[in-house]
C-alpha cells in the first residue's frame, strides 16, 4: 500500500514527528537525512520538474540566510574572516546553514504532506481535532495554490488583449502589480466564502456527523505504535543527539542505530512508493 492510503491521523502523526525531530535536535545530519528522503519522496510524486524547480527556491531562500547570519550575528570562536570589521564565525556560518537545511527540510515535508493529505482529509483530521482550526488550515494551505493559479489565468488574460502592450517597464510593473492584486482579493473572498458556506452547513456543531471512507487498518495501529516508539526511544536519548553550534560546534557523533532508526523513519513513503510502483509495472507487463 502507497504512503497515502494510510488513516489521516496516522499520515499526520508521522510527518509531525518528522518535523518534531529534525526541529527538535537539531543535529545536522538528522536535518539531512530528512531533507534528502523528503527530496526523493518529492521526486516521486511531483517529477523532476516540479522538484528541481522547488530546490532552487529553497537553495536561495538558504543563500539569503546565510548571507543574513554573516551580516548579523556574530557569535562563536573561530573567525574565517571580517566582514564590515565583524568577524564571521565558522559556527555561525554552519548554523546558518543548518537553520537553511532546516527551512528547506520543512518546505519539502510540507509539500509532501500536501499531496498525501489533501483537502478532504484535512477537513476530516480537524474535524476530529477541532472544526474551527481543520477549517482554518484548510483556507490556509488552500490560498497559495488558488492564488497562483488565478494569477497565472488572469496574466495570460491580459496578455493576450494587450493589457501589457507598453515600452515602460514601468507601466508593465504596474500593471503586473494589479493584476497580482485582483488575484489575491478573488482568492481572499473565495476562501472566507467556503468558510461561510460550511458553517451555514453546520460544520462547526459538535455533534453534527459526516460521512467519511477512512477507517482504521492493523498497519496504521503499526505505524503508530512505530512513530511512538521512536519518539520515546529519542526522547530518552535527547541529551547525547541534541545538538549546539555555540559558543563551540558540538562533536559530531551519532551511533549506528540512531542513524539506521532515522534513515527507516525518514524513507518510509519513498519505499512504499517505490514497492507500489513496482508492483503495478510488474503486472502491466504481464498483460
Amino acid at each position: 500500500m502507497a504512503f497515502a492510503t494510510f488513516h489521516p491521523l496516522a499520515v499526520l502523526f508521522y510527518y509531525s514527528v518528522l518535523l518534531v525531530l529534525a526541529s527538535a535536535t537539531k543535529h545536522p545530519l538528522l536535518i539531512v537525512i530528512v531533507l534528502l528522503s523528503s527530496i526523493i519522496y518529492s521526486f516521486l510524486l511531483y517529477g523532476r520538474k516540479g522538484t528541481f524547480s522547488n530546490i532552487l527556491y529553497d537553495a536561495l531562500v538558504t543563500l539569503l540566510i546565510v548571507l543574513a547570519s554573516a551580516a548579523f550575528k556574530h557569535n562563536g570562536v573561530t573567525p574565517l574572516f571580517f566582514w564590515n570589521d565583524q568577524p564571521v564565525t565558522k559556527e555561525s556560518l554552519i548554523w546558518s546553514m543548518a537553520l537553511g537545511g532546516l527551512v528547506t527540510t520543512i518546505s519539502f515535508v510540507y509539500r509532501n504532506a500536501i499531496h498525501d493529505l489533501p483537502m478532504d482529509k484535512l477537513l476530516f483530521v480537524g474535524r476530529l481535532i477541532w472544526p474551527t482550526l481543520g477549517m482554518g488550515l484548510s483556507m490556509a494551505i488552500r490560498f497559495v495554490p488558488l492564488c497562483k493559479e488565478r494569477f497565472y489565468r488572469m496574466h495570460a488574460v491580459q496578455k493576450t488583449i494587450g493589457y501589457y502592450a507598453t515600452a515602460s517597464s514601468f507601466d508593465r510593473l504596474v500593471g503586473w502589480v494589479k493584476t497580482f492584486y485582483e488575484a489575491v482579493i478573488w482568492t481572499f473572498d473565495q476562501c472566507f466564502h467556503k468558510s461561510d458556506v460550511m458553517r451555514a452547513r453546520g460544520y462547526h456543531l459538535p455533534h453534527k456527523t459526516t460521512f467519511h471512507l477512512y477507517s482504521w487498518h492493523i498497519s496504521d495501529f503499526v505505524l503508530l505504535v512505530s512513530l511512538a516508539i521512536i519518539m520515546v526511544f529519542f526522547f530518552v536519548i535527547y541529551p547525547n543527539i541534541a545538538y549546539y553550534y555555540f559558543p563551540q560546534i558540538k562533536e559530531m557523533q551519532v551511533s549506528t542505530i540512531i542513524l539506521v532508526v532515522s534513515l527507516i523513519m525518514a524513507l518510509l513513503p519513498v519505499m512504499l512508493e517505490l514497492k507500489e510502483r513496482i508492483i503495478w509495472h510488474y503486472y502491466s507487463s504481464k498483460m
